[in-house]
C-alpha cells in the first residue's frame, strides 16, 4: 500500500514512475521500427569496414540512430534490440541511471556526470546512453536518424531552445538523414483546462496500485504562429489506503504547433518533407526527398502534402520530419 509520504516534484526525478506509466505507450516502437528499417544503408553487411564517424563500437550493418530526451530508453532499447546502432541522450542522471539498470541489470553503469558528452553506459556493443542537453551536444557523430519520441519538444520552452536543438539535430544528420519529432497536438482525451481532477488510468508501480489522475492548466497568449503558450500538468497518483497523502508530480510544456516548428526549424536550416496525423506504419518509411539533401528553396516548393501539416482536430499527434538542407552533409 501506499506510504503516506507527499513526493512534489518535477517527473524528471522519478524514473520508475515514469517508466511505469509509459511501459503501455507502444504504438509509436513500430512506426520508428519500420522507419529506421527503412533507413537501413543498402548492400552493408557485418563484415563491411566503419562507416567513417561511426562508433567503433557499433555494429557495421546498423542503421545509426540518435534519441533526443532517451528518458528511461523505452524507443532506444527496441531500435537497440532490432540491430540498429543507437545513442540515447538525457540531460537527468535519474533517468539514465535507470535505463542502465533496466537494460543492463546490476552490470550497469551508475550515471556520473563526466563531462557533457561522456558515455554513461555502454549495455551493448550497438546501444550507448550519454548525458547531454539536446539543446547543446558535440557527439562527433552523424546520424541515418535522429528521433525526439513522445512530445519531448514540449519541454523545450522558448524559441531559442528550439532552435538550439533543431541547429544541434542538423549538425548530426549523415547526408540524407532524417529528424523525426512526434508532438502531441491535444486532440481527444486531454484534461480540460481548469476542469479539475481528470481519472488518467490505473498505474501499477514498485508493487503498487495507484490510481492517476490530472490537473491541467494553460497559460499564454493568443494563437498567432510564435505565441507562448505553456500546459502546467500536475499529476496525483493515490494508493488504496484512504488516508494516505497523494504522490504529487509536476510538469511543465510549451504547446507548440506544427506550423511554428516549421518555422523554427526552418531557421536553422531544416526542410519538413513529410507532416503526418498519428502513428500510420503504412508511411514508416523514408521519404523519397531524404535520398539526397534538399535545396535551400525546397521548403517553398514542397508538395501540397508537406505544406499541408496541421494535425486534424480529434488526432492526438503529429509527427514531422526534416532532412538538412543542400551542402550540409
Amino acid at each position: 500500500m501506499l506510504a503516506s509520504v507527499k513526493i512534489t516534484g518535477p517527473m524528471y526525478h522519478l524514473p520508475q514512475l515514469y517508466h511505469d506509466i509509459h511501459r503501455t505507450v507502444v504504438e509509436d516502437l513500430d512506426f520508428y521500427r519500420r522507419l529506421a528499417d527503412s533507413c537501413r544503408r543498402p548492400g552493408r553487411t557485418a563484415e563491411d569496414p566503419p562507416v567513417a564517424g561511426h562508433h567503433p563500437q557499433a555494429h557495421a550493418h546498423g542503421v545509426r540512430v540518435l534519441e533526443l530526451g532517451c528518458g528511461t530508453g523505452r524507443v532506444a532499447s527496441v531500435l537497440a534490440a532490432a540491430g540498429h546502432d543507437v545513442v540515447g541522450i538525457d540531460t537527468s542522471e535519474e533517468m539514465l541511471s535507470f535505463a542502465a539498470r533496466h537494460g543492463a541489470g546490476d552490470a550497469g553503469e551508475s550515471c556520473e556526470s563526466r563531462g557533457e558528452c561522456a558515455p554513461i553506459a555502454a549495455l551493448a556493443p550497438n546501444l550507448r546512453l550519454i548525458r547531454a542537453d539536446m539543446r547543446a551536444f558535440a557527439l562527433g557523430e552523424r546520424f541515418d536518424l535522429i528521433i525526439l519520441g513522445l512530445n519531448g519538444v514540449g519541454h523545450l520552452h522558448t524559441d531559442s531552445d528550439l532552435a538550439a536543438m533543431f541547429g544541434c539535430a542538423r549538425r548530426h544528420l549523415a547526408a540524407g538523414g532524417l529528424l523525426v519529432l512526434h508532438l502531441f497536438t491535444g486532440g481527444s482525451g486531454v484534461a480540460p483546462d481548469g476542469g479539475g481532477l481528470v481519472q488518467r488510468a490505473l498505474v501499477h508501480s514498485g508493487g503498487r496500485e495507484l490510481s492517476w489522475y490530472e490537473m491541467r492548466t494553460i497559460r499564454g497568449g493568443a494563437s498567432d504562429l510564435r505565441s507562448q503558450r505553456h500546459e502546467h500538468l500536475t499529476w496525483y497518483f493515490f494508493g488504496d489506503k484512504p488516508d494516505a497523502e497523494p504522490e504529487i508530480v509536476s510538469l511543465d510544456l510549451r504547446i507548440h504547433s506544427p506550423d511554428h516548428l516549421r518555422a523554427v526549424a526552418a531557421d536553422a536550416g531544416l526542410t519538413l518533407v513529410r507532416g503526418l496525423a498519428g502513428f500510420d506504419t503504412a508511411h514508416a518509411e523514408l521519404p523519397a526527398t531524404t535520398a539526397y539533401s534538399a535545396p535551400a528553396d525546397a521548403l517553398g516548393s514542397a508538395p501540397a502534402e508537406s505544406r499541408a501539416i496541421t494535425a486534424p482536430a480529434d488526432s492526438p499527434d503529429w509527427i514531422g520530419m526534416w532532412v538538412g538542407r543542400a551542402g550540409d552533409g
